[in-house]
């Protein structure tokens, strides 16, 4: 590996820690996660500001995720050049990244909403959180077992 690639990596690795960390504060500013409509239109000032956080940091760290996968690629010298987001996510599940391919392209599809369409509608911006709360768990879980795999090949100092 070059020096290069060694930069880009461990840029990388060192955002998914720094998100990941994210994701727990903007938890815990966020508080219980409303359980219907009602709950969430009740929500205090820190609940809210939480929330918006919660989505900025799933968007962010799926973004971070799929720069990691690329790169992990590449350093295996698979030609990416021609590859979709489906196929990085089908190399990924049988790597052991991700444990579902279809629920990677799930979280990859919320991504794309959370930063192209702004919910207008109380009822439309707690299904987004409601998504991105459960979009939570599974990238932080990839993101261990992503950190894990390049600890593993020794490909960072």
């Amino acid at each position: 590996m070059t020096e290069p690639e060694d930069d880009i990596l461990e840029a990388i690795a060192e955002r998914i820690r720094s998100l990941v960390i994210a994701l727990d504060e903007d938890a815990q500013a966020l508080g219980p996660v409303p359980t219907d409509l009602a709950a969430f239109e009740a929500m205090t000032v820190q609940s809210r500001v939480g929330s918006r956080a919660l989505l900025k940091t799933v968007e962010q760290l799926e973004d971070q995720m799929m720069r990691l996968f690329r790169t992990i690629l590449r350093m295996r010298d698979v030609d990416i050049s021609m590859m979709y987001a489906r196929d990085v996510a089908n190399r990924m599940e049988a790597a052991l990244i991700v444990t579902s391919a279809d629920e990677w392209m799930q979280i990859v599809k919320l991504r794309n909403r959370l930063v192209h369409d702004y919910p207008l509608t109380r009822e439309s911006q707690f299904t987004k959180l409601v998504e991105a709360v459960a979009a939570a768990a599974v990238l932080r879980g990839s993101a261990e077992r992503a950190l894990a795999y390049i600890d593993t090949k020794e490909w960072l100092a």
